[in-house]
């Protein structure tokens, strides 16, 4: 299997700060936003993008975003401020507001059950958006963020990471328990879900520790990381699986759908949801 990667230019020939991309389950609609910028949305795959406003004709700090499965429900978070569109990105409402800059959403396949994390605290709706509920793992409370965390399509089957330790819920984050794999290895700087709902962690030697990844389809390459702050021996990668081409000017920000992070510095875990 082959593949062909083309750059796509939301913003014309221009260089940004792309920090967020989502898709819906088709790849047909796309949104992806720029750090102190704008944000953009495709509906033919990337080929064509128009600039969509949902924080009005202004900057925002596009930390994050997430799509459902058709991509009718779309959420963007500006710094601290989460919006919500129910048309594919037509009009947009301001559903939540934090303390602190969101870093993470995720949505199910229906759009109605969605996650937010930032910093300090953890967010779930059950509603579409509507309305929202803090959730902790046991014993949790916002000095012990949730770092990072992955869901399975309906939104039932969670895993978050705190700074501490790892927890499972398999009922919308009602009821937790601990993980008790080696949790040396924790905080994981992504947490992903394959399709057969297992658990996919990564984390990479602290000493080599990268805020943006490499943007991988299935199989893993131990030679790309994408990062700007990594400089490989022969300037490339000799592997002989597809990907686009390494670039040091240029870093890749996890695509929340399938996300495969790939370097020999990672550790995998595999987790059954269900025990």
């Amino acid at each position: 299997m082959s593949f062909t990667w083309t750059e796509t230019q939301p913003a014309g020939d221009i260089k940004k700060n792309w920090t967020c991309i989502a898709s819906d389950a088709t790849g047909n609609n796309l949104i992806a936003g720029v750090w102190n910028d704008r944000i953009y949305k495709s509906s033919d795959k990337g080929i064509s993008w128009n600039e969509i406003q949902p924080e009005g004709n202004a900057n925002g700090f596009w930390n994050c975003c997430a799509s459902n499965g058709d991509g009718t429900a779309l959420f963007a978070a500006s710094n601290t401020n989460l919006f919500r569109s129910i048309d594919g990105g037509i009009s947009w409402s301001l559903v939540l507001s934090a303390a602190a800059a969101f870093k993470q959403i995720s949505c199910n396949t229906i759009g109605n059950i969605i996650f937010a994390a930032t910093d300090q605290r953890f967010f779930r709706s059950t509603d579409a958006g509507t309305t929202w509920t803090e959730i902790y793992p046991p014993g949790g409370t916002p000095a012990d963020a949730v770092w990072i965390f992955g869901i399975n399509n309906d939104g039932t089957k969670i895993i978050c990471n705190t700074t501490t330790d790892v927890y499972k819920s398999i009922d919308t984050g009602t009821t937790w328990n601990l993980l008790t794999f080696n949790t040396y290895y924790a905080p994981f700087s992504s947490v992903s879900m394959s399709k057969k709902e297992e658990i996919q962690n990564r984390k990479m030697d602290e000493s080599k520790y990268w805020n943006t990844f490499f943007l991988m389809r299935e199989n893993l390459c131990s030679r790309c990381g994408g990062s700007v702050n990594v400089k490989k021996e022969d300037g490339g990668c000799d592997c002989s699986r597809e990907h686009p081409p390494c670039s040091f000017n240029k870093s890749y920000t996890p695509y929340y759908r399938n996300p495969w992070y790939a370097d020999s510095n990672y550790i995998q875990t595999k987790i059954d949801l269900e025990s």
